[in-house]
């Protein structure tokens, strides 16, 4: 990628600290992508022992909600 290192590297600022409704919706946002991923994932046997549930499977398809 030839990034120079100082691209790569975290800055502080005390802005980006602040508790402020811009700030809170970025962290929903990136704690919503995390979930989803982690669902998907484990939804999808990535994972060796995630806790899905194999017993509550429905049927598959029938989408009569959209």
């Amino acid at each position: 990628w030839n990034c120079p290192e100082r691209a790569l590297q975290l800055t502080t600022h005390s802005s980006l600290r602040s508790a402020n409704r811009e700030a809170a919706f970025v962290h929903a946002i990136s704690s919503a992508g995390v979930m989803y991923t982690l669902t998907r994932n484990c939804s999808l046997g990535d994972f060796d022992n995630c806790g899905c549930d194999d017993s509550r499977n429905g049927q598959r398809g029938g989408y009569g909600w959209l």
